[in-house]
Order: structure tokens, then sequence, then C-alpha cells
């Protein structure tokens, strides 16, 4: 017997309350809160880490002990130099002036004891350079010495004509390969000897021979 299989219809009452069934559970489900999904939580921020701020504090140590240190050395310093006397200032030892010659009874017996006594006391008041060479030329009228080649040429441009100046001096220096700043050293010195020795009178800048028995020996050895 062969079994067939047939459709059961819903009634139309068993339609109106699935429906019904349908739109209850749709309400309820609306009806309920909803699940509020849970966010995490939020992380809070990384705490710096503690070695970085140690590595600062050491930085910070070290600037602050170095400071000290120069601070400290300083103090020392300022300490030591208010503490030191101060040392007396030593003044430049001035340079010692030639001592003229002494008077000799040689010399005097060429130009006279009343001249030497003037020669001498006019060689008091002279520079170093001058005495020097006043004590050439004593040298060589008491003991026969070469007079030096200053006083040489000297005596010999004074005894060239009546009158000379200065520069007739410094020109014959220039002339003998001096240069003009030494020559004009010379030159003055050489007038100097001129006067100490009275073997020429000055008028302003003027030098006259004058007829003695020095300037005639000068003459002699010059020559």
């Amino acid at each position: 017997m062969k079994r067939t299989n047939k459709k059961v219809i819903p009634t139309e009452t068993q339609l109106d309350d699935g429906i019904d069934d349908i739109l209850n559970e749709i309400e309820m489900q609306a009806s309920e809160p909803a699940e509020i999904e849970a966010q995490p939580e939020p992380t809070p921020a990384e705490e710096p880490k503690v070695e970085a701020q140690a590595d600062v504090d050491v930085e910070v140590d070290e600037i602050l002990q170095a400071i000290d240190q120069v601070d400290a050395s300083t103090d020392q310093d300022i300490d030591a130099s208010v503490d030191q006397p101060e040392k007396p200032k030593t003044r430049k030892k001035a340079e010692k002036s030639a001592e003229p010659p002494a008077p000799s009874i040689e010399f005097a017996s060429i130009v006279g004891e009343d001249t030497q006594k003037e020669i001498f006391e006019r060689l008091d008041k002279s520079a170093k350079k001058v005495i020097e060479k006043a004590k050439n030329v004593i040298a060589a009228v008491e003991r026969g010495k070469k007079l030096s080649g200053f006083t040489k040429d000297a005596v010999i441009v004074l005894a060239s004509k009546p009158e000379i100046q200065t520069k007739d001096l410094v020109e014959h220096y220039v002339g003998r390969g001096l240069s003009i700043g030494t020559a004009r050293a010379q030159a003055q010195q050489m007038t100097s000897i001129f006067k100490v020795f009275g073997i020429a009178e000055q008028n302003g800048s003027v030098y006259r021979k004058v007829d003695s028995p020095l300037a005639a020996k000068l003459e002699q050895m010059a020559a």
C-alpha cells in the first residue's frame, strides 16, 4: 500500500497566532536594554623611566661639583693674593756715570794748572760719552796715546777753516761711511769736547778755533 505525503496548510487562525508571537518577541527584544560593549580601559601613560631621571640627576650633580671646585680654587687664589705681602717695587739702577779723569802734573804742564781746573770742572757736568772721549784726549796728551778716530777727524775739520758748524762735522762723518744718526750724535759730542777743553769758542751754531798750547798739541797729533 502506497504512502502519500500531504502538505499540511495552517489555518488562518494559526497564521495570526504565529505572527502575534513573532511581534511579541520583537517588542520584548526592543524593550530590553542593549548590552554595552565593554571598552578596554585606557592604559595610563607610561611613567618616565627611572634610569633616565637618574642620569639627569648625576649630570646635574657633576656640574654643581665642578662649579664648587672652580669657586674654591678662585677663593684660594684670592686669599693667596691677599695674604701674600706685596713685594716692594725696586727702581732700576741708574746707569753709573763715567768717572772723570784725575788731574795730573803732565796735563797741567801743557794747559796750565788754572786751565786744567776749569777743564775738570766742566767734565764733572758732562755726559758719559763726552767724559770717555775726554779721557782719551788726556791720555793722548800725557802719554802719547793715539787719538780716537772721531776726535782726530773733529780736530782736522776745526783746523781746516776759521769757523765751522755742527753740520760740517756731520757731513764729514757721513762721508766716512757713518749713518746720519750716528754722525749727528758724534758731532754733538765733539762740539762738547771743543767747549770742555777750550779749543774752540761757540757763537750760536758757529765754532771758532782758539789758539792755545792744547789746540796746537791736538792738531799735531791729528795730522
